[in-house]
């Protein structure tokens, strides 16, 4: 079976579950109380924190501290400075790559390409 995210979100009066393929997810980017999923055929706004995501899925790397990636759309990283910038598969966005996560992101990636 396919990993999936899987969220319930309120709205007034009705429960609303969303459920959406890991593999057409593209990167999830806290702002503020709520995270928001970016994947193939849109945007979702979830009410669970990013760390709930973070230790659910291992497929989803953090490069930030507001924001994590699926591993199997990156397709470039970008030193710039002590920081980087990292290019998904998918869209055109260019997300950044936080000083403290840039090694760690790296070392991902190195060991994703041994496989």
């Amino acid at each position: 079976m396919d990993e999936v995210i899987i969220s319930t979100v309120r709205r007034s009066d009705k429960i609303i579950q969303r459920i959406i393929p890991i593999r057409h997810v593209l990167f999830l980017r806290a702002e503020d109380k709520y995270v928001m999923v970016y994947h193939t055929a849109g945007e979702e706004v979830m009410d669970e924190p990013l760390y709930y995501f973070r230790d659910k899925h291992p497929d989803l790397i953090q490069i930030h501290r507001s924001i994590l990636v699926n591993i199997d759309r990156i397709i470039s990283i970008t030193k710039v400075g002590c920081k980087g910038l990292m290019k998904l598969r998918g869209t055109d966005i260019e997300l950044p790559i936080s000083k403290l996560q840039y090694a760690k992101t790296f070392r991902v990636m190195k060991k994703e390409l041994e496989l």
